[in-house]
């Protein structure tokens, strides 16, 4: 299982840039096969499932929370659209659930993070 992995930031190697067949991304100890997440027809599928996102080269399992379409948003004129609400394990995000002053979902502060979709992975079996 994913939540009892080591996951430091001592990437071995990384997924493949299509993200649209299963890709290893491997840690000290052990290594997880993932999907990218726009990979799936239905990304809303995925939602309260766990997940593992890319935040500045290091990869951090999460809860998926939420997908907000921020083109539509007021202020996000030039914003890559789609983006994922993650609830992250551990206090390495940038927020609490509240993105550009508007709440998408709670957690604990520094637990949360909004990602565009590209950097956000699902774990396959």
């Amino acid at each position: 299982s994913a939540t009892n992995m080591d996951l430091t930031p001592e990437l071995i190697a990384q997924p493949n840039k299509s993200g649209k067949s299963p890709s290893k991304i491997i840690f000290r100890s052990g290594y997880i096969y993932v999907v990218k997440l726009k990979a799936f027809p239905n990304t809303t599928e995925c939602v309260s499932k766990q997940v593992i996102c890319s935040i500045n080269k290091r990869y951090e399992l999460g809860i998926l929370i939420i997908i907000v379409d921020l083109a539509t948003k007021v202020g996000f004129k030039n914003a890559v659209s789609k983006h994922a609400g993650i609830r992250l394990y551990n206090p390495v995000g940038n927020c609490d659930g509240v993105y550009k002053s508007e709440r998408y979902f709670n957690c604990p502060p520094n637990c949360g993070i909004c990602v565009p979709l590209e950097d956000v992975y699902v774990p396959v079996p």
